[in-house]
């Protein structure tokens, strides 16, 4: 920045107090400094709290949360018309916000997003790989296949393991004998990572093999979001 360069040529050598880094900022930028909270920056503990925003980004994230915020009341109406101009990563998006709700939406409305939108049958891996782990978060029980076609789908790590530990945690037993058929096609890396999530619990006989659904959000948030890079992978 200009004034910081300006800063220290002035005031090299010489030891000054916050006052007069203020003063000399307010006489450099005078409109930035009447938007600074001052007392904040210079008298309270830690990085003030600074939340960016992102204009541009409105125009492609109003939209999906429009869409999201009407599926959960039950609404589809025209979503099939809004997907069909939406790039991969304004998809992408939506089927995120489906997945980060707390709330259930009504029943049976999963699967006309699902149907209305191609989910059933598309090949984009992120894409499959979001509705795989709303399959698997709603409990969606007419479309588990399509959490095997998604592992079917890839053979990527970033796809793979989010939806395999998501499956693991609904269903432990289930996930070991898709892995079993899913195995050859992976790299040796990934299949060791599968391996790994297996072993990480062993089922009792009577426990439970549905889990909660904390248990699942938990699990594949934090594998999406370490794998699921943004523009890594989109393809149409």
């Amino acid at each position: 920045d200009p004034w910081l360069r300006q800063y220290v040529v002035d005031h090299k050598e010489a030891s000054l107090g916050a006052e007069a880094m203020v003063k000399h900022f307010t006489a450099y930028h005078p409109r930035a400094a009447i938007q600074i909270d001052w007392s904040t920056w210079l008298d309270e503990e830690g990085m003030p709290p600074i939340v960016p925003t992102f204009p541009a980004a409105a125009t492609l994230t109003t939209p999906a949360d429009h869409f999201a915020s009407a599926v959960m009341r039950g609404r589809v109406d025209g979503l099939a018309d809004a997907w069909a101009t939406w790039p991969t990563y304004q998809r992408s998006y939506f089927l995120d916000r489906l997945c980060a709700m707390e709330d259930e939406p009504p029943p049976g409305v999963l699967y006309g997003v699902g149907r209305g939108c191609g989910l059933y049958d598309s090949k984009n891996c992120e894409l499959t790989m979001r509705w795989a782990l709303l399959v698997l978060k709603e409990n969606l029980e007419l479309r588990q296949d399509d959490v095997e076609r998604h592992l079917d789908l890839s053979a990527k790590q970033k796809f793979v393991l989010p939806v395999f530990r998501g499956l693991h945690v609904v269903d432990a037993r289930r996930a070991a004998r898709v892995l079993d058929k899913i195995r050859p096609g992976l790299d040796v890396a990934v299949r060791k990572k599968c391996d790994k999530i297996l072993a990480e619990e062993i089922l009792e006989e009577d426990e439970d093999d549905i889990r909660t659904l904390d248990d699942i959000e938990a699990a594949a948030d934090t594998e999406t979001r370490q794998m699921a890079r943004p523009g890594a992978g989109w393809a149409e």
